[in-house]
């Protein structure tokens, strides 16, 4: 594996630079401003090295590694001075992968090292490399010790993409496939191990609404392991087609809503506010005719969105307990020819406004459309710019792109496999209209969804 490529400086003395840090490609830079830290990140074996230069400790460089992933290489921490041998020494011994033994000493200065705890570090230099930990390693960053898992709450960490996940049936076991940057991660997690079958069905904010068998669910944050459970079903057996939640289950203005019914005529309709010992099961005529799809609905503007088969849009609205099939737009079906209705439809909420996206089965190009709230009509959407969709029959998650070459595109929930077992996320390209990788050998994990890794309960 390749080392930091670390900015030098110059006669062995001790510059202050900005933090630099590793951009989605793998390099470097360093800002060159004063009165600052320099922090440089590389990983070997699984374990984050970090070597730290400041002006709280004038002359030295601390060096000390987290052993994320490899225990042989864990608790690695020491100051010594700083010296262009020294670099070349870390560099060379990083780069092998071996135990680093650090000797540092210029012509005036005979060798020095000071030993000293790794968890002395600084609290405001802990804080500015744990904001760029990426979210796997700032679940072993909350477990180090209860020092830097108080102050987790207060560091301003990044947003990540989301990723897919899937259990494996298995003792809790959960799979995480980052379609980003190819890399896949299992988790143990206790609370998902049980006896009854499980369902992934829903997820917002980084929780996950879940089925257990056929009368019970619950609500959970697969980062933190906090789980909220619900109150039984009153139908006796999970009934939706489509099912969500407004805001995290911790919240006192959560509402779980539900919706079920196969007629064009009426829906059958379930809610649970936060804090009921029980749902309410509400039943409506439809005043237009509709047909929700098994798609989940979206919660908008404090609204509840259905689509309807025909791209017609539903809405309930929790707060007086009305249900209106709107009139307006009109269902995309006038706008495309009836032969592409019963194609995979989706809703998304996309910086503040609706989408709709259809995808067919076949060569046909996939469609996208927006809401154009002031005409309250659609409007067909050839270019998502920064934006990335993230698509599945139980989550729609729209994201803001890494970089630019990542726009305008639509994952979905499949990947690719070579004989390394090197994955590559399958995604639609807005731009040139094309998936990419092509369909020979894509697989579709049978039980998952998208989800935001988020180490809060709260956000």
């Amino acid at each position: 594996m390749g080392h930091a490529c670390l900015a030098r400086a110059k006669g062995g003395e001790v510059s202050d630079w900005e933090p630099s840090f590793p951009d989605s490609s793998g390099h470097r830079e360093s800002q060159g401003k004063p009165n600052s830290t320099k922090i440089e990140i590389s990983s070997i074996e699984g374990c984050l090295f970090v070597l730290l230069g400041s002006h709280l400790f004038p002359g030295f460089f601390l060096v000390f590694s987290l052993g994320f992933l490899s225990e042989r290489l864990a608790g690695i921490a020491f100051w010594l001075r700083r010296t262009e041998q020294m670099f070349d020494s870390i560099l060379d011994q990083m780069s092998h992968g071996e135990a680093i033994q650090l000797h540092a000493s210029n012509e005036n200065e005979e060798e020095h090292a000071t030993s000293r705890p790794w968890l002395d570090l600084p609290l405001e230099i802990v804080e500015l490399f744990a904001a760029h930990l990426s979210w796997v390693d700032q679940i072993q960053f909350n477990a180090v010790c209860k020092k830097w898992s108080s102050i987790s709450d207060n560091i301003q960490t990044k947003k990540h993409t989301p990723v897919l996940m899937h259990t494996s049936g298995a003792h809790g076991e959960c799979n995480f496939f980052d379609p980003i940057d190819g890399k896949c991660y299992t988790m143990e997690i206790e609370e998902l191990s049980s006896n009854e079958p499980l369902d992934l069905r829903f997820s917002r904010n980084g929780w996950i609404l879940i089925s257990e068998g056929d009368f019970f669910l619950f609500i959970i944050n697969p980062f933190t392991g906090t789980v909220i459970d619900l109150p039984e079903l009153d139908e006796g057996w999970y009934h939706f087609t489509g099912i969500s939640f407004s805001s995290p289950p911790t919240s006192s203005d959560c509402v779980v809503f539900g919706i079920g019914g196969t007629n064009s005529t009426y829906v059958h309709i379930s809610m649970w506010h936060h804090g009921d010992n029980a749902w309410k099961e509400l039943w409506y005529d439809n005043n237009l005719p509709f047909c929700a799809t098994h798609n989940n609905p979206v919660f908008h503007h404090g609204l509840f969105y259905c689509l309807g088969t025909h791209g017609n849009l539903g809405v309930f609205n929790p707060m007086d307990m009305t249900w209106t099939v709107l009139d307006r737009p009109k269902p995309i079906h006038s706008v495309v020819n009836e032969e592409r209705s019963m194609e995979d439809c989706y809703l998304v909420e996309s910086n503040g406004e609706l989408l709709s996206v259809f995808n067919g089965n076949d060569a046909k190009p996939i469609l996208v459309f927006r809401l154009d709230k002031s005409k309250m009509t659609w409007r067909k959407v050839y270019d998502l710019e920064k934006k990335i969709l993230f698509l599945d029959v139980r989550t729609f998650l729209s994201v803001q792109a890494p970089r630019k070459e990542f726009g305008s595109r639509i994952y979905f929930p499949r990947f690719s496999e070579d004989e390394d077992d090197h994955r590559k996320g399958v995604y639609y390209s807005m731009r040139s209209q094309e998936y990419y990788p092509k369909f020979y050998g894509v697989k579709e994990p049978v039980d998952c969804l998208w989800i935001e890794p988020s180490l809060y309960d709260d956000e």
